[in-house]
């Protein structure tokens, strides 16, 4: 019996595609349920104020010892949420009052009086200077009557937006994943088709048994429908989100999403193949050492077998670099890298690149003691 190759390859992107729709959907009811009432401050001089928004990094967040009950009965953690700058350094203070002169604008005419300023202190998140400056203004803030009233009456909805938070966070990820696993399948079997004969729409050569076109093809309706309901529940969530906290910076956060993750999507694919480009560098040199010949990979068991050097490789990394940014100067650099990434909103995005790129690092003793190389270095050494 033949074999659909082409058959087969749908069925499992029509199995991976509903996986990520069942997952985007457990996350959209069972994902990040946080419920915790942030109030905020952009300055020292601004008091903390409940908001319906989140209290995501650059924001540094800290919350206060225990919980709160509110005048409904209900009890949730308050959290403190100190908002950045532009530059992502967050205000915990000002200078001394200073004036500045300033100079006439006409010549013979009189200066107008000294300008007061005050130099801005700031202090990056997460950073000693944050922590003490976060603790202090907790200790000093209580809510009113007032305020706790207002919050109590809207604790409901915490829930809501943190719903259509999820909606709209999933969206991007659902549908790109989707698209990206249709075009990645699409094209192999594009290739596929081209290296095998097989003329476009059909599975099987036109002189092939089993002959014909995909009469029985799975179908992917569903598939589109799927991700046009996702589309249209962000779309409601969106709605939702700006009629009941108008001034949040939804929109900002929808499309920021979305391009960070589509970026992310690319930087894993991109991850990924240098990970499997590791693996089989170090497939070969474990192979290079053993003085064999390294067996093609057409079996399942070659596959596997690539896998676990994979897994190995990682490992062998992890190992070697807790040894050497512990017990060498390294380890300053790889700190410095991280405050950079940090600060500059990559979070720990730093520090995992160079473990990605360092994953490389078997092409280096592969170049090294490859034969074929030291057969050609060998009469310049002679001579």
């Amino acid at each position: 019996m033949a074999i659909n190759w082409f058959e087969g390859g749908r069925r499992i992107v029509s199995l991976f595609a509903g996986l990520i729709l069942l997952g985007g959907t457990g996350y959209l009811f069972f994902g990040d349920t946080d419920n915790r009432v942030v109030l905020e401050s952009s300055s020292p001089e601004a008091r903390l104020h409940w908001t319906l928004d989140r209290c995501d990094y650059p924001s540094f967040d800290k919350e206060w010892d225990g919980k709160s009950t509110f005048l409904n009965g209900e009890v949730r953690q308050i959290v403190a949420c100190f908002r950045p700058k532009a530059d992502g350094k967050i205000i915990v203070g000002y200078g001394p009052e200073q004036s500045l002169p300033l100079s006439p604008a006409r010549p013979g005419q009189q200066p107008p009086p000294p300008m007061k300023v005050r130099k801005i202190l700031d202090a990056d998140p997460f950073s000693t200077e944050m922590e003490s400056y976060a603790l202090e203004r907790m200790r000093r803030f209580n809510l009113s009557y007032d305020e706790m009233k207002v919050i109590s009456s809207g604790l409901w909805k915490i829930g809501v937006v943190r719903f259509c938070e999820r909606a709209i966070e999933a969206f991007p990820w659902i549908a790109g994943l989707i698209m990206g696993l249709w075009i990645v399948a699409a094209g192999i079997g594009w290739l596929l088709r081209g290296f095998a004969g097989v003329p476009t729409g059909h599975d099987f050569k036109a002189d092939d048994l089993n002959k014909a076109a995909r009469s029985n093809h799975a179908p992917i309706d569903w598939l589109w429908m799927g991700i046009g309901a996702w589309g249209f529940v962000a779309g409601i969530a969106w709605l939702v989100t700006k009629v009941m906290a108008p001034a949040t910076t939804v929109i900002d956060r929808f499309v920021g999403k979305a391009v960070g993750g589509l970026g992310t999507i690319i930087m894993a694919v991109v991850g990924l193949a240098i990970a499997a480009g590791g693996a089989v560098a170090l497939r070969a040199l474990f192979y290079l050492a053993l003085r064999r010949e390294q067996p093609e990979l057409k079996d399942d068991a070659e596959t596997r077998a690539l896998l676990l050097f994979g897994i190995a490789n990682i490992a062998i990394l992890m190992t070697a670099s807790w040894l050497v940014t512990t017990y060498t100067f390294v380890g300053g650099w790889v700190d410095a890298l991280d405050d950079w990434s940090r600060s500059n909103g990559f979070k720990d995005g730093g520090t995992v690149g160079l473990f990605v790129l360092c994953l490389l690092w078997p092409v280096i003793p592969l170049w090294a003691l490859n034969p074929a190389r030291s057969d050609r270095e060998a009469p310049n050494r002679c001579a």
